[in-house]
């Protein structure tokens, strides 16, 4: 089972969305935000060994780090949460949702939040995974 992984600048919703989905999808959710950078670490490694699925929403500064955003593409659904990229005025800011871009195999720019769970669903539904 893969994992659905979302990312995308501060304030785009991966929190919401992300626990959302996952209770749609039955599955676990993890805020990488929410936890310490150790912690987290910890998580992802434990995730892809037991390939069980869960819902991951990744904190920003994750996209850089190539050799963790190989892993998750390697594991999961990348969903880019492109909401408030309009909003992105700073260099870091253009710089994360640009590397968010060249990571994510779906990218979502609006809707809300329950709407936005279920194209989830749906592109996991796609791809044949199992609900």
């Amino acid at each position: 089972m893969r994992n659905v992984v979302l990312m995308g600048l501060p304030d785009s919703g991966k929190a919401a969305v992300g626990k959302a989905a996952a209770k749609l999808l039955r599955r676990p959710f993890f805020d990488s935000d929410a936890m310490g950078e150790k912690e987290s670490q910890q998580t992802l490694v434990r995730l892809r060994a037991e390939k069980g699925g869960a819902v991951i929403a990744l904190g920003s500064d994750a996209v850089l780090q190539p050799e963790l955003m190989e892993l998750l593409r390697g594991d999961g659904l990348l969903f880019f949460l492109d909401r408030n990229t309009g909003k992105a005025g700073t260099a870091a800011d253009k710089q994360h949702a640009k590397l968010c871009r060249r990571y994510a195999d779906v990218t979502l720019t609006g809707g809300t939040v329950p709407e936005l769970a279920e194209t989830v669903v749906t592109m996991m539904e796609m791809q044949g995974e199992e609900l």
